[in-house]
Parts: structure tokens; sequence; C-alpha cells
């Protein structure tokens, strides 16, 4: 069959035309912000985005009901989301999201920096209600073990953790197959104290930092806290290296880790996304 070289040029053409149009088109991008605890909307967020160059590109705050909505985007395009407000972590939480789509949801959750054992109660029997409505009590494991990552990733004190640990795990026996969420729920809080307080001042050349019974995996969460309260820190280099003498090279590798890839985005240091109430876990979507 023969076809017109010019019919070939103008179909190509419009091709073109149609692509750039496509490119072009605005966009929308629009959620919820809600507490861990019972999934309750979080007014008065800030939600900025920004482009790929770091370039603020809208902001927002979220309504009475946790609504938010940002318009006139590019379509095509991938952004950063900060959602921020006082008192909730992460702080900010900042979240990748491709706008493919001319209304793009995103959903967040976040947490109350807090060390309040109701309030951890309630997120405990939130997390449970979740992964219960899978009905396989053989992913249940899997899933609290997902869900402890979110809440370790989330930038909270280590009191919170251990708080929110200890809450967890008498809400949800199940969730005892989860090591770390077990190691921290079996913390003694004054020594959490104790040792929080001495490495906080080797961090600023005030002590030599000590020994102490505390778990690695707490020892690592007292760092990364620290560090992201005082990110100027300039005793960094020789920190580490006494870090790595006195809890190990594998729990100091796991700080720089943390520290590198984490910069309190933990959906990147989970490296997994959950969902709102539909889905079986509990974490931002």
């Amino acid at each position: 069959m023969y076809i017109a070289p010019n019919r070939v040029v103008l179909t190509a053409v419009l091709l073109v035309v149609c692509a750039i149009s496509g490119w072009g088109q605005k966009a929308k991008l629009q959620g919820k912000v809600v507490d861990g605890n019972g999934w309750t909307p979080i007014p008065s967020v800030e939600v900025t985005i920004y482009s790929d160059q770091n370039i603020k590109v809208g902001s927002t705050f979220s309504d009475n009901k946790g609504a938010y909505s940002v318009s006139n985007l590019k379509q095509g395009t991938k952004v950063n989301v900060a959602y921020s407000k006082g008192g909730y972590k992460p702080h900010p939480s900042t979240i990748p999201v491709y706008l493919a789509l001319s209304e793009n949801p995103k959903d967040v959750m976040l947490y109350r920096e807090t060390q309040d054992t109701v309030y951890w109660s309630g997120v405990a029997d939130t997390v449970k209600q979740a992964v219960q409505r899978t009905q396989d009590a053989s992913k249940y494991a899997e899933l609290y073990e997902r869900s402890w990552l979110n809440l370790s990733y989330a930038g909270l004190s280590p009191e919170a953790q251990v708080v929110a640990a200890q809450q967890l795990l008498r809400a949800a026996p199940h969730a005892s197959a989860s090591h770390r969420l077990t190691t921290f729920a079996s913390v003694d809080m004054g020594n959490l104290n104790r040792t929080q307080a001495n490495i906080r001042a080797a961090m600023n050349g005030e002590e030599k930092l000590l020994p102490s019974t505390i778990p690695p995996d707490v020892a690592v969460a007292i760092v990364v806290y620290e560090y992201q309260e005082q990110p100027a820190n300039a005793n960094k280099k020789k920190f580490s290296e006494d870090f790595e003498n006195v809890w190990g090279q594998q729990a100091n590798q796991q700080v720089i880790y943390l520290m590198n890839t984490n910069k309190t985005n933990f959906q990147d240091a989970a490296d997994h996304t959950n969902k709102l109430p539909s889905s079986s876990v509990v974490g931002p979507g």
C-alpha cells in the first residue's frame, strides 16, 4: 500500500504537537493529612511543593478536615512534597511524587512527637486494625515489621520510639515477630536517658563515650536523632570513630547509611510505600 510522503510528515507533526500539548497541561495534587492515632485529620499542616531543581512551585495548608489541594502544577513532572507541622514527625515529611495525571491523589500520615502512653496506645490499636484487615494471619508478622519501620524511620525521639514499641506489643502480640520492635520495647527508660545524655555530650566533645547495655539498634536511633537535632555538629568524624569503637562497625555503618539516605525522609529509608486505612499497613501513602 502506497502512503504519500506528505501524509507521513503530517502525521508525525500531529503526534509531536499532541505530545507537546499533553506536556504543557496543568496538574493538581490533592489528598489528606492524618494522624497515626485513629486516622484523625490534622489541620494547618504546611504543604510545600518543590521541583526537581528544588524550586518552590506551590504551597498550601491542610484544612480542618486534613484536606489539601494545590493546582497549576505541570503534568508529567516529578516534584518533592514536604508536609510539616510543629509537634509532628517526620518534620518535614518529604515525599517524591510524579504528576502523571491531571488530578494526583497523595495521602500522608504523621505521628505526634510525644511519650504519652495514651497516644501511642491509640496508634497501636490503629496499626492492629489495619493489619488485621488482611484476614491472613500468615502475613501479620511482615505487616507489623513494615509498620514498625514506618515509626522507627519517622524521626521520632528514642523515648517516643520505646513507648510506641511497648504499646504496640501490648496491643498486638504478633508484633513480637519484629526483632527491632521487641528490642526497643525491652529498653529501660532510665538507662535510655543516661545513654542518650552521654552520647549527646560525647558528640559535643564534652564527655568520653561510654559503653552501655542499650542494644546497638537503639544506640543507632539515638545518634541519628541527635544528629538531626544538631546537624551542624563539628565533631562528627571523631565521634564516628569513638562510636564504632564502642558499638561496633555494623552499628556505625548503619548510622552513616541512615544519615546519607534518610534526611528525615523515612519513606526512602524504609524503602516501601504504605497506604491509609484502605490498606493493611499504617503509614503514608
